[in-house]
């Protein structure tokens, strides 16, 4: 396959790289081609390389998020058993909150390191018109943010739960206090 865009043969390119990328490039050089006619070819050269930078950040970032969401499965799970061995109603919707986010990122690092390298760095997502590192990326951006609401959510569930309990505590003291005065008073 033959592209010429603007003095550039990809031909010469395509012949020294992998099945993969020429399909890749195939969809790219129409692109490109209209790109390069409208701002040059410079500038679109620089564009397509950022473009490329950018997926390769997106993959390899994708890569270390994996560390992040053990990190963070991790503190949930303490969070739970804390919660559980201090009798925290477990049907407080925080409470499940934080456990289906922390189980969405999971899906979610388990659906990205089960990917190959060519699956990573390779593949498009049609649905989403980027690569597959771009939608990853943005799918543990949108369950981390969900982790750290639910975390905020179970923060002030326990917050006024714990309020609560304070009060009512206060209250028991103070009636306990009155009693022994009547008690003592009348001795």
């Amino acid at each position: 396959v033959w592209v010429s865009v603007n003095m550039v043969c990809l031909g010469e390119a395509v012949t020294r790289v992998t099945s993969a990328t020429l399909a890749a490039l195939n969809l790219v050089a129409p692109l490109f081609k209209v790109v390069s006619d409208e701002v040059g070819v410079g500038s679109s050269v620089f564009a397509l390389v950022g473009g490329i930078a950018k997926h390769a950040a997106a993959s390899s970032g994708n890569d270390t998020h994996l560390v992040e969401v053990l990190r963070r499965a991790e503190g949930v799970v303490n969070i739970v058993e804390n919660l559980s061995s201090a009798n925290f109603p477990e049907e407080c919707p925080a409470f499940s909150h934080l456990v289906n986010s922390v189980a969405g990122l999971e899906i979610v690092a388990r659906k990205w390191a089960n990917k190959t390298w060519v699956g990573k760095n390779l593949t498009l997502s049609l649905r989403n018109g980027t690569t597959t590192a771009f939608k990853y990326k943005e799918e543990f951006e949108v369950h981390f943010e969900l982790l750290d609401r639910a975390s905020d959510e179970i923060l002030r569930a326990v917050v006024t739960g714990s309020y609560a309990n304070l009060r009512n505590l206060q209250e028991q003291v103070a009636a306990d206090a009155e009693e022994r005065r009547r008690e003592f008073g009348a001795a």
